[in-house]
């Protein structure tokens, strides 16, 4: 061996021993103080590389290759390249920003190297797909991936804006090292539930965001358990960071759960500098021991440990006996202990028993509150962080429906559970109202599901009782009026809508920001439930009222609320007065939802209500034959949602509203002469709207979207000769509406006027039976 060679062998040592220790000055000056020079500069090279790689995947082993990289592209999808913030045997990663318009986005791309070989290749494949398998908060994301024009393999990740763990825990004391580390651990868990062990855990893998929240990242190397075969096994024996690799890793195993706890405990070791806690130090060996019998059995276990001893509990991995656990005792009941020492004395015996039971229900008692206070936490952090994170993010729809079934847990324990006081009742309250938010009240981003929304509504209600007071009267307000516009837009049941909201009105306070912005809320639901039994007078007086009482503000909530009053007021206006009396305020809805988007650009509601308004005054200029503004208007709409329903394929309020401006655009093209453009349009809106009835057969309101759509194709065909087939789609609306009146209360807002079209239209084209065909 040359010299040269055995100086890379020795400075490779050195580097994996400085990597378990990092910042500790002390331990490197001793460890390098007898090395030349040659194996220094050796070892500042090995640094120089490890902290330009950064956050990318530990190296493969790979054959030396002269092929040239190629050079990243300027832009992939709808993301440009910023700047490269990662460099690696494996490939670059760079910060990207998206600039399509839809809304603001930063990411972090990975691109393979183009000369790597097959291992690697294929090692970066099951990243993919691995990561596409996992959904926690602590870990970073994959949110699209594929491969460029010019072959490179790239994956699309969140961006993650912090420092490796051991820098950022470096001015941390040791309790809160400890929180953070758990947080670590609970990311790992949920990989490990998911089958998927890291196989690479390191501080420098574990990022530390400016908010103080931890971020798991490079599951470059990570293997599938239980045999399921994407791991990358055969390429992870060779790729590894020796220093926080488990001796059966080094030997040549793939990634374990046993290599993930290994791996943990020296990660817990190293940001806690040679701790002189004797139970931590206990922790650390127990997980990082090398016999795999030896280690905690799982991370929960390990984590379960570091909770113990946050409490002041005794740590499992240390054997104390008597004498310790008392002591664990002592320490959390000092003032108490110290105060009965004479008392103790005296009755020694009876005390050796009294503070061993004492201890144990202590324990319990601790153990009990962490639970509780775990689902809280737990609740509030699905329900109020993770829900609004989730709605800026792409095909996030349907993992917000897990999330929802994991709140749904959490809420019932929280409501039921013996803990449960007035604030928790009022806690869980709140909880139950913005889960069924998020499962289905019409008008906001929803998982499709009215039925449950109804439900945790109901129990809201029953929750906070009959006479609620103080804070639960206005929470309580806010599920009868939630519950109302599922009666009304769901279910059709208008006379239970406005029993609801009778129940709601005194429940409101008066005199508060607050109070007008409920009032307001339940005044547009009474708009809107007047308009529904075509009864407009109240309906336009009730909307006029909300926009009165509306506070100035450029607040979310108020913009929508004031758009939403506009809108209302519009469509009576339409229906009570003429068509040429909506427009104004028709106009005005679209141009507070304008100010609404540019001022909170990443809110998805906010853009569907958007587009919704688009439709909304196009489709009132068509009644005034101004086919060519209206045309354009429903363009600019339909344009917008498609973009939201290929952005979320699972967003219901999108997918319907894009139905609803589909079948005027249909209308725009056939008065404007282009007929057969125009009806191929609607049928293809006509067989969107029964795919939907299939999936929802039990939705009284994609009933009346089906029936609403065949009579509207009915009367085009009607006009432009189609005869057979337009007598065919009047009697299937006739079916439709049958369904609907034994389905619920028979008070859609426009099936008068439908139903009374419909006479005239069957007498002047279907008079004669022989003309009748179903299409």
């Amino acid at each position: 061996m040359t010299d040269a060679a055995a100086a890379e062998l020795r400075a490779l040592d050195l580097f994996e021993r400085l990597l378990a220790y990092p910042g500790n000055q002390r331990f490197r000056d001793r460890l390098l103080r007898r090395e030349s020079g040659a194996v220094l500069a050796c070892l500042a090279r090995l640094e120089a590389g490890h902290a330009a790689r950064g956050a990318m995947p530990t190296e493969f082993i790979a054959a030396e290759t002269d092929a040239e990289a190629v050079s990243p592209p300027e832009r992939i999808g709808p993301f440009r390249l910023i700047a490269r913030i990662g460099a690696g045997g494996m490939g670059d990663v760079w910060r990207a920003e998206r600039d399509d318009g839809l809304f603001d986005q930063t990411v972090a791309i990975k691109l393979i190297h183009a000369h790597l070989d097959a291992a690697a290749r294929n090692a970066f494949d099951a990243e993919r797909r691995i990561l596409a398998r996992l959904d926690h908060p602590d870990i970073v994301r994959l949110t699209d991936g594929g491969v460029t024009e010019a072959g490179l393999p790239y994956l699309v990740m969140d961006h993650v804006d912090g420092v490796p763990m051991d820098q950022a825990v470096a001015v941390l004391p040791v309790d809160q090292r400890v929180r953070l580390f758990l947080r670590v651990a609970d990311a790992v868990q949920a990989a490990h539930g998911r089958l998927v062990a890291h196989g690479d855990l390191k501080p420098s893998n574990i990022m530390v965001d400016h908010d103080g929240r931890v971020r798991l990242l490079d599951f470059g190397i990570a293997g599938m358990l239980g045999g399921e075969g994407e791991g990358t096994a055969g390429a992870a024996a060779g790729a590894m960071t020796r220093a926080f690799a488990s001796p059966q890793r080094i030997a040549g195993a793939a990634p374990s759960i046993a290599d993930d706890v290994y791996a943990l405990g020296r990660v817990l070791e190293a940001i806690l500098h040679d701790t002189p806690d004797a139970d931590l130090r206990a922790v650390c060996a127990k997980a990082s021991a090398e016999a795999e019998a030896t280690r905690y059995p799982t991370v929960a276990d390990l984590a379960h440990d570091l909770g113990r001893w946050l409490s002041g509990l005794p740590v499992r991995a240390r054997d104390g006996g008597f004498r310790y656990r008392a002591g664990k005792f002592v320490a959390r009941h000092r003032a108490g202990v110290l105060a009965s020492v004479a008392a103790i004395l005296a009755l020694l015996g009876t005390t050796a028993y009294a503070v061993v039971s004492a201890a144990r229900a202590e324990r319990a008692r601790a153990e009990a509150s962490a639970r509780f206070e775990d689902a809280r936490g737990t609740a509030r952090y699905l329900l109020f962080t993770l829900m609004d994170r989730l709605e800026t993010q792409p095909n996030s729809l349907a993992l917000r429906s897990e999330v929802a079934s994991v709140a749904q847990h959490y809420l019932d324990r929280l409501s039921k559970g013996e803990g449960a006081g007035n604030a928790v009742r009022l806690e869980a309250a709140r909880g139950l109202i913005r889960l069924a938010e998020a499962q289905g009240v019409p008008g906001v981003q929803n998982i499709g599901k009215p039925d449950l929304a109804k439900t945790n509504l109901d129990r809201v209600i029953a929750l906070l009782g009959p006479r609620p007071q103080g804070e639960a009267a206005p929470i309580a307000a806010s599920a009868l009026i939630y519950r109302a516009r599922v009666a009304s837009f769901v279910d059709n049941d208008v006379d239970l809508a406005l029993r609801l909201l009778d129940t709601a009105k005194p429940l409101i306070p008066a005199g508060t920001a607050q109070a007008a912005m409920l009032r307001a809320r339940l005044l547009c639901e009474l708009s809107a439930a007047h308009a529904w039994k075509s009864d407009y007078p109240p309906a336009i007086a009730a909307a006029r009222e909300a926009l009165s009482i509306l506070p100035a503000s450029s607040a979310l909530d108020i913009l929508l609320e004031r758009a939403k009053a506009q809108d209302l007021l519009a469509e009576a206006l339409y229906y009570g007065d003429s068509p040429e009396a909506a427009v104004a305020p028709y106009q005005q809805a679209m141009a507070t939802l304008e100010e609404t988007h540019a001022k909170h650009p990443r809110s998805r509601v906010a853009m569907v209500r958007l587009s919704r308004s688009r439709w909304a005054l196009g489709s009132t200029y068509l009644s005034l034959n101004r086919n060519t503004e209206a045309l354009a208007l429903f363009k600019r709409g339909s344009d917008e949602l498609r973009a939201m329903v290929a952005f979320d394929p699972d967003d219901m309020e999108a997918a319907r509203q894009l139905q609803i401006i589909e079948l005027d655009r249909g209308n725009a093209l056939t008065s404007m002469g282009q007929v057969e453009a125009g009806l191929t349009v609607l049928k293809a809106n006509v067989e969107e709207r029964r795919h939907w009835l299939a999936l929802r057969p039990q939705e009284v309101r994609r009933l009346r979207d089906l029936a609403v759509g065949v009579k509207n194709l009915g009367d085009e065909e009607a006009k432009h000769g189609r005869t057979a087939q337009a007598c065919g789609r009047y009697d299937e609306f006739r079916g439709l509406v049958a369904r609907m009146k034994t389905s619920a209360d028979f008070a859609a807002m426009d099936m008068a006027n439908t139903m009374a079209d419909l006479a005239k239209m069957d007498a002047k084209y279907c008079a004669n039976p022989a003309q009748r065909k179903i299409p």
